[in-house]
């Protein structure tokens, strides 16, 4: 391989991690950040690098869209009304059901729907609870 193709694929963003979540409650919550209305456990994006640990209070975490390509591009593509939905669920509620109850019976404490440029006003950080909320 030439020198010049190292520098081209070594200069090259594979993953777009803008998108960011802070935790500003004082306990810790789950999320889950999805395309569409009808969430499904293997549509979600399980917001889950930290392998199924909350999201600790007053910590933020950087969320990647992988493996190539942008939020942008991810949401265009894969929602009908170009909006990323964002659900936090309490700690709790996570460890006394399933996955699979707690979408069926949206048992989220609360969920966002962003456009993309609700986000590019946010700076693609998204703060729980958001700031404000109406």
């Amino acid at each position: 391989m030439s020198l010049l193709a190292i520098i081209a694929l070594s200069s090259c963003d594979l993953v777009d991690g803008k998108l960011k979540i802070i935790n500003q409650s004082n306990y810790h919550v789950f999320c889950h950040v999805y395309y569409t209305d009808s969430i499904m456990l293997r549509d979600s994006l399980n917001i889950e690098p930290f392998n199924g640990y909350p999201l600790r209070p007053d910590t933020l975490y950087k969320i990647n869209v992988a493996p190539y390509g942008s939020w942008e591009d991810r949401i265009e593509y894969k929602s009908p009304d170009n909006k990323l939905r964002i659900n936090f669920y309490h700690k709790d509620t996570v460890n006394r059901y399933s996955w699979k109850y707690i979408f069926e019976n949206k048992k989220y404490e609360q969920n966002y729907t962003l456009s993309i440029e609700q986000l590019d006003s946010l700076n693609w950080i998204v703060s729980y609870p958001l700031e404000n909320e109406d």
